[in-house]
C-alpha cells in the first residue's frame, strides 16, 4: 500500500492496481465460497439422509455462489469509495503544489518590482 501513497505513481495506475487486487480476491473467494457450498450440501445431505448427494452439492454451490456474489458487489464497491478518495486526495496535494508554486512566483514577482 506504501507505493499507492507516492506522487510518483499516476491515478489511473493506481487505480487499476487497486482495482485489480480486489478483483483478485474477490476471484478466490468465489471460487473458496462454490467449494464451501458444495461441501456444506453435502453435509446438509448426509445429517437429513437424502440420497441424492450431487444434487445437494450442486444447490450449496449455487446458494453459496449467490453469496459469493454479494460478496464480490461489496468489495466492488470498497475499491471504487477507496480509489475516489486516493484520487481525490492527490488532487489536493496536486492543488496545494499548485497555491504554493504560485504564492512564491507572487513573492519573487514582488521582490522583482520593489528592487
Amino acid at each position: 500500500m506504501e507505493k499507492f501513497r507516492s506522487n510518483t505513481g499516476s491515478p489511473a495506475r493506481t487505480r487499476q492496481s487497486l482495482l485489480y487486487s480486489y478483483i483478485r480476491v474477490a476471484g478466490f473467494l468465489s471460487w473458496f465460497l462454490i467449494v464451501a457450498g458444495a461441501f456444506a450440501g453435502v453435509w446438509v445431505g448426509i445429517v437429513f439422509e437424502n440420497e441424492n448427494l450431487i444434487l445437494c452439492a450442486i444447490i450449496g454451490a449455487f446458494v453459496f455462489k449467490v453469496i459469493s456474489l454479494v460478496i464480490d458487489r461489496k468489495l466492488a464497491q470498497l475499491a471504487t469509495a477507496k480509489d475516489e478518495a486516493l484520487f481525490k486526495e492527490r488532487i489536493e496535494i496536486r492543488e496545494q503544489h499548485t497555491q504554493r508554486q504560485l504564492a512564491e512566483m507572487r513573492e519573487k514577482e514582488n521582490k522583482n518590482v520593489r528592487n
